[in-house]
């Protein structure tokens, strides 16, 4: 677009008039005393750092700060983005850890569950069969003995049934009940197949319960 000039008689293009009322445009790009840039000043990978101090990888970071931005005491930002997915993954691997012991802590109280069932009835049977045989292995103690396993195998199966956080006492007892139960058995009925197997299944639950309470007491 043409127009003229009123106060000297010539005619200016609106471009020329641009290039004169904007002197900011017609700046060396490293005239700093008008206010000029430097290209250098622009780093490839970001904004540019505070003091014109560059950034080294080797430098240690700083969190918060955003990316490019040199921190005090020459710490450099992480981004936060990358803090963001650095934290989710975190999460993550917390989440699955939590979610594998859960798995086998549920595992391994099923297999404390069936050990308890199976040494309860176990221990009720035998003590029927010493009371037939009579002698030594009807003996008071080894009979209460019994009877105390079988009724502690049936008690921490109802504290795990229903949840109770207080199993890990129940089956910490009935580790020891059955342990010495098992060496009651071995001791008075030692040809006695009876006996014999009786021993093995609460030896069997005695380390079940001892795992159980062990678990609970570590988490």
């Amino acid at each position: 677009m043409v127009k003229r000039n009123a106060g000297r008689g010539r005619l200016t293009t609106r471009s020329q008039n641009k290039a004169v009322s904007d002197p900011v445009e017609q700046r060396s790009p490293n005239d700093r005393s008008t206010g000029g840039y430097d290209p250098e000043d622009y780093h490839a990978e970001g904004p540019v750092p505070l003091g014109n101090a560059p950034i080294h990888s080797s430098t240690p970071v700083a969190e918060g700060i955003p990316t490019g931005i040199t921190a005090p005491d020459g710490l450099t930002a992480i981004p936060r983005s990358v803090q963001s997915t650095f934290t989710a993954a975190t999460q993550r691997d917390v989440a699955s850890q939590q979610r594998e012991g859960d798995m086998d802590h549920n595992a391994q109280m099923q297999e404390c569950l069936e050990n308890c069932k199976e040494c309860h009835a176990i221990c009720t049977e035998t003590a029927q069969h010493c009371l037939h045989m009579g002698g030594k292995h009807a003996e008071a103690a080894h009979i209460r003995l019994l009877l105390d396993c079988a009724d502690i195998c049936q008690t921490s199966t109802d504290f795990m049934l229903r949840g109770s956080p207080q199993h890990v006492l129940t089956c910490g007892a009935c580790a020891e009940v059955c342990l010495a139960c098992a060496e009651s058995c071995e001791r008075i009925g030692q040809q006695d197949s009876m006996m014999k197997k009786c021993a093995d299944i609460c030896r069997r639950c005695a380390e079940s319960c001892r795992q159980m309470a062990q678990m609970k007491a570590a988490a």
